[in-house]
């Protein structure tokens, strides 16, 4: 499954494999692309639709590096402009007995990403060997397991439980349509939070196997737009009396831990100069909690001094290198100086306790 912008370009993949033998380079795969709203399809050129469906070549990545692998780029602001819509796209390679198929949905949509509760449908394609078209009556089932503990959804609760892997009943869509194509309506609101899973599909005819796994990413809209992290900054800076400031922020979570938190500092005065304080020149460094002590400026060594007003921001960082955009800041006058360690002739910015 892709989502994608209006006026993006989508990069559709196709991994053509040999039982056993991995990818098969010099192959020449098509793709065919149907516009789900109105059942038309994409035309040669990429730049319109029509009733007939047209096989159009894909191209192949690195026969080398990359064998195989093949990919074609639906240019929508070319073929679709500014449409929110959704496309099933076709792959098949009519070379027997190299031959192969797939499929991939396509989501064009003006938010990318999925808000928690909300409602994400999990597909299954299952080829028909020379075919760009599927294998129809068939009867595959899905298993959504939560990754932050393992645990798998009940859909007869609905509710995720500990134990082996349970799996509901895929429904078949449009047999004459979109032959071959199954849906699995995955309810998000059963946690309604910020969460990942991983979706595990079988097919049972004959054999059972699980035939396709997929990750679902349900996070706000509002932490899309940021980025991916929903963090507002820092909320409170405060002369701790010995010299030193304190900085604190709501603690947040997300589903890519482990997360830090960046601390900002700088003169105030350098500030009403040069207005981007979240800049390398004024990082303190990163930490685990939004509660920071701070004695020193960015450099670790130069010491806070009484009657000066320093700006200190923050924002959050998760495991992906993920980063927040939030431009909040806090001024405020020392009215100490910081106190210098003799023992080690050194100033340390410190964390809170039990970290």
């Amino acid at each position: 499954m892709i989502e994608a912008a209006p006026n993006s370009v989508v990069r559709v993949y196709f991994l053509l494999k040999d039982l056993g033998l991995g990818g098969i380079p010099g192959e020449s795969p098509t793709i065919v692309i149907r516009r789900r709203r109105d059942g038309l399809y994409l035309q040669s050129g990429g730049a319109s639709f029509a009733g007939a469906a047209a096989q159009i070549p894909m191209v192949e990545e690195d026969a080398l590096l990359l064998p195989g692998l093949y990919h074609f780029d639906l240019d929508l602001a070319l073929a679709d402009p500014s449409a929110t819509d959704e496309y099933t796209a076709y792959m098949a390679n009519d070379n027997p007995p190299k031959s192969g198929s797939a499929l991939d949905v396509i989501f064009v949509k003006n938010e990318i990403g999925f808000a928690p509760g909300s409602t994400r449908g999990v597909y299954l394609f299952v080829s028909n060997v020379g075919s760009p078209l599927g294998v129809v009556g068939l009867t595959p089932e899905v298993a959504i397991q939560r990754e932050s503990d393992g645990r798998f959804l009940d859909s007869s609760i609905p509710a995720f439980v500990s134990g082996p892997a349970l799996f509901s009943s895929m429904t078949e869509l449009d047999q004459a349509n979109m032959p071959g194509v199954y849906r699995f309506n995955f309810d998000q609101s059963v946690d309604g939070s910020i969460a990942r899973y991983v979706a595990y599909v079988k097919e049972l005819n004959g054999l059972e196997k699980i035939v396709e796994a997929s990750e679902l990413d349900f996070r706000a809209e509002a932490q899309i737009a940021a980025g991916g992290l929903d963090f507002a900054g820092i909320e409170e800076l405060a002369d701790n009396g010995f010299g030193g400031l304190c900085a604190k922020a709501s603690l947040i979570t997300t589903p890519y831990e482990p997360l830090r938190y960046k601390v900002f500092i700088a003169p105030t005065s350098e500030i009403s100069q040069d207005s981007d304080l979240f800049v390398d020149a004024y990082l303190l460094g990163e930490f685990r909690v939004p509660e920071v002590k701070v004695f020193t400026m960015a450099d670790a060594v130069t010491p806070l001094r009484s009657l000066t007003s320093y700006t200190v921001g923050m924002r959050a960082l998760d495991a992906r290198e993920v980063e927040d955009d939030n431009e909040v800041t806090i001024a405020l006058e020392l009215t100490a100086d910081a106190r210098v360690r003799l023992s080690t002739g050194t100033l340390r910015t410190l964390q809170s306790p039990n970290v």
